[in-house]
């Protein structure tokens, strides 16, 4: 980029031109020109632009277009960036709504492959909502209406998107999983400074703050976007281990509540530089200046850690055994923040019994009182009335049937 623009002040077009060649005598690859394109900002002059290109050979474009399979993206995602997606999902699902499925057909179906072809671009980009929707939106339609585009949708999203032995059919909401996959990424930040994307976004963007109190800016770019927007809602989620005891006891995220200097409107100079360790062992806090609210008392008075001065305080993730973030439990936490209604039973009795699938997709739409008889119908307003048309005494429902 300072290349580009030194060239640019000085209108040395040949410099270019001498870059590539110096290019393809060190690595003995030759640059396709007809292949290339040239992507300039909006404040290049066109004479410019068309200078550049005379000498290079290499037309300009307006769109960054794909590399290995993600868009390059310039500033804020938009819905049009990702419509590909839908585009690819509908393609796909095409090619097999011309085959004579079943519900449980087109659930298996609906649970693999095209779950799997937003997967790949969720790993990096907060994908907008209105894509999220869409993508939720086919999916359902593909397991309830299938090829002729009719049907009734029997059981609401919501359940239908919780795991299986929970009653649901472990379809993934779109933007829960976008959530889930970017987590990943936030985790890497915690745990894996050695990767060297790590150090680039580090050395960028937490030069002068940690992971909690990041904060995106104009100049941020679409993945850093994305990543703080998936850690403002996974950041509850995470549980802080005592090690040294060495982070600030005032603005470290180390209790349950906020940061504890949110809780003081004034903190003595005195005691800015108090640890955890410090005021939690060492009995400081008895002595700190600073006056603290009731229930931060109440909490420190409560608080028993025991500190290890050879390992770094540390962030955890208590959903999983072993304190480590996984996508599945990141979803599985993200549902749990929805749930208001927790299941006492299990679900999965059902999918193990050695049954056809459609029988066993007939149980679970009965479980959830679901099946299409005439007082459903009714009930939503499809049929003008539920009174069975066999007997003509009793409404139509699932027992009656039977």
């Amino acid at each position: 980029m300072c290349l580009f623009n030194e060239i640019f002040k000085t209108g040395n077009w040949g410099v270019t031109k001498d870059l590539f060649d110096k290019f393809s005598q060190a690595s003995g690859l030759k640059t396709n020109l007809s292949k290339s394109r040239a992507f300039y900002s909006s404040g290049v002059p066109h004479h410019k632009i068309n200078n550049l290109t005379s000498v290079s050979g290499i037309r300009n474009t307006t769109s960054l277009d794909k590399y290995l399979g993600f868009s390059i993206l310039k500033g804020r995602p938009k819905r049009s960036d990702f419509l590909f997606i839908i585009e690819k999902m509908q393609t796909r699902l095409a090619s097999w709504k011309n085959k004579l499925l079943n519900k449980p057909g087109r659930l298996a179906l609906a649970s693999s492959v095209p779950s799997s072809i937003p997967t790949y671009y969720m790993q990096i980009s907060w994908l907008p909502q209105s894509i999220c929707a869409a993508i939720d939106q086919t999916t359902r339609n593909f397991i309830w209406k299938g090829a002729n585009e009719k049907g009734v949708h029997l059981v609401g999203w919501n359940k239908i998107a919780k795991p299986r032995h929970l009653g649901g059919l472990g379809i993934r909401k779109a933007r829960e999983a976008n959530t889930c996959l970017l987590g990943k990424l936030i985790w890497d930040l915690y745990h894996n400074n050695n990767k060297l994307w790590v150090s680039i976004f580090s050395a960028t963007y937490l030069s002068h703050t940690n992971l909690l109190n990041a904060a995106t800016r104009s100049s941020s770019s679409p993945t850093w976007f994305s990543i703080i927007r998936a850690k403002n809602v996974l950041f509850k989620g995470y549980s802080w281990r005592p090690g040294s005891g060495s982070s600030s006891f005032w603005f470290s995220s180390w209790s349950d509540l906020d940061p504890l200097g949110s809780f003081v409107p004034i903190i003595d100079i005195h005691d800015l530089q108090l640890t955890v360790k410090d005021v939690t062992s060492n009995d400081q806090w008895s002595l700190m200046l600073s006056s603290l609210p009731q229930a931060v008392s109440d909490f420190i008075n409560n608080t028993n850690y025991r500190f290890n001065d050879t390992i770094d305080d540390n962030f955890i993730w208590p959903h999983n055994k072993n304190g480590v973030y996984s996508t599945k439990s990141g979803y599985q936490w993200l549902l749990s923040l929805n749930e208001t209604i927790i299941e006492t039973h299990s679900w999965s009795w059902i999918w193990r019994q050695r049954i056809p699938e459609k029988f066993k997709f007939f149980i679970w739409l009965m479980c959830h009182n679901s099946i299409p008889t005439l007082s459903l119908l009714h009930h939503r307003k499809i049929t003008p009335s539920a009174t069975c048309p066999h007997c003509g005494d009793f409404e139509e429902t699932i027992f009656h049937c039977i």
